[in-house]
């Protein structure tokens, strides 16, 4: 079983070494590893090259060249489009995996070719400057689920918090037949994931940590100037297009209460009444009268200047606090919190 490792690169000088080398390290033997330059500025392909030329081992490394930036999203499909394994791994090339991931992950598969995805566990490591000041596992029992709707069970669960598209195996003709290439949106992998549970009838996942998530003190992710009501516009403008006809209550209740966050901070936007009035009128069809009230308060209390400022902030921080309390669970320190949150 060949598998394909794709990673976009874009400025990734400090970190494209340790990425490299992980992959060159992997103990499983069948690999190939497509590595998609986004018209990076940096050195960050020179430094790949270098390390490429002089290694020697098993894993077949091609490079692929934007021509121009086009995001990570584009860099990740020109990605699929190129591989010829039988399955496919994203990771983030200012991230590593263990040396043993991809055997791990494989093992599952081997045993039971119809799994279609196999998820690992992970380490969150924060930095502040590059110094490492913490290093916390995020971890999940063993868990398979044969059947679409035990899939789209757990998805829906409490016990479903992991949405990445990085540190899973993907059967690629799973990925063909159902068209999942990532979209041009901020919250991409969200996205992703809430489209391709739509068609997920086998997934596995290990209790096993095979990829090590880095999170950057001064990366795009943890700065506060973004303004996430316009980030998130299209995203939930997309799921809103995309609803499932037989799940379309339950995925309205799933994203309904970061969704009237945003909605508040920002009624007059055009996409978020058109959401809104979609997601009021299914909850409605399917007689979700508890959650009816709610987002109509949302409406209501939003037209008010004051009101609208205050209900955001209570909002947001309960939702903050249910987090940082789920966070701390994981034994995570006020610093690395600090830098998740700012």
């Amino acid at each position: 079983m060949k598998v394909s490792i794709i990673a976009p690169v874009y400025n990734v000088s400090a970190y494209i070494e340790r990425c490299v080398k992980s992959v060159m390290s992997q103990t499983y033997q069948d690999i190939e590893c497509i590595l998609v330059n986004d018209a990076s500025p940096d050195d960050s392909i020179a430094i790949a090259e270098r390390l490429i030329a002089d290694y020697n081992g098993p894993v077949q490394f091609r490079i692929l060249n934007h021509e121009h930036n086009r995001g990570q999203s584009a860099a990740r499909n020109t990605g699929a489009d190129a591989a010829t394994g039988d399955y496919l791994y994203y990771m983030d090339s200012d991230d590593e995996i263990t040396p043993d991931c991809i055997e791990k992950l494989s093992r599952p598969i081997l045993n039971n070719p119809t799994i279609e995805m196999v998820e690992g566990c992970y380490v969150l490591i924060t930095t502040d400057n590059d110094n490492v000041i913490s290093e916390h596992p995020v971890s999940r029992p063993q868990l398979e689920f044969a059947t679409q709707t035990a899939v789209r069970d757990f998805y829906f669960s409490k016990e479903h918090d992991i949405r990445t598209a990085w540190n899973k195996l993907v059967k690629r003709t799973f990925f063909l037949k159902n068209q999942l290439y990532f979209k041009n949106l901020t919250g991409e992998d969200d996205f992703w994931y809430f489209h391709y549970n739509r068609y997920l009838n086998h997934l596995y996942i290990i209790p096993d940590i095979t990829y090590k998530y880095y999170k950057h003190a001064n990366s795009v992710s943890t700065n506060p100037s973004r303004n996430y009501r316009t980030i998130f516009e299209r995203l939930y403008a997309e799921i809103a297009k995309n609803l499932s006809p037989e799940d379309s209550a339950r995925e309205v209740k799933y994203f309904l209460n970061n969704f009237s966050l945003f909605y508040i901070e920002g009624p007059t936007t055009p996409t978020y009444k058109q959401v809104a009035c979609q997601f009021f009128k299914i909850l409605k069809d399917n007689h979700c009268i508890k959650e009816m009230l709610f987002l109509k308060s949302v409406i209501l209390l939003s037209k008010v200047t004051l009101t609208r400022v205050i209900t955001y902030k209570l909002g947001f921080f309960i939702k903050n606090f249910k987090t940082k309390r789920k966070i701390h669970k994981l034994g995570l320190d006020s610093t690395t919190i600090r830098i998740l949150f700012n």
